[in-house]
């Protein structure tokens, strides 16, 4: 007679980024109410069936596209772009999809970049929205 195998019995992964970017947005809300109004969320990450992550690709998903934009022009920049991940020692390594997206961005005028932990975010948010507006001088005409 065979003894069934024994299963490792593992406890359910704690999604220690999303926690942190959801207070980071309860932050936003409370003290930065109209950066949070326009402020969101890329859901690019998670694991999903394989036809409808081809799908989403299909429909413009691309890999590397940083977690939170804030469309506000501040300092220069046309907006800001934040690649979140959690604190250390939760934290996981940037990609290189990732960090080719943020230098892509800054080519074309934005600030991006890399934050660990809602603090780290937290003080860019607080370091961009404090630079003075960028101002746009003349606007495409609509078509």
């Amino acid at each position: 007679m065979r003894l069934p195998l024994k299963r490792r019995v593992t406890g359910a992964r704690i999604d220690y980024e999303g926690a942190e970017q959801a207070a980071l947005f309860d932050w936003l809300r409370l003290l930065h109410p109209e950066a949070h109004a326009l402020a969101f969320h890329v859901p690019n990450g998670g694991h999903r069936h394989i036809k409808v992550a081809a799908d989403l690709k299909r429909q413009g998903v691309k890999a590397g596209v940083p977690d939170i934009v804030l469309p506000m022009p501040r300092g220069g920049f046309h907006g800001l772009y934040i690649e979140f991940k959690a604190a250390k020692p939760n934290d996981a390594a940037v990609a290189p999809t990732q960090r080719a997206y943020l230098a892509a961005l800054e080519r074309q005028g934005y600030f991006a970049t890399v934050c660990r932990g809602i603090d780290e975010a937290i003080q860019v948010i607080e370091a961009y929205l404090a630079s003075g507006r960028t101002e746009v001088v003349g606007r495409v005409a609509a078509r």
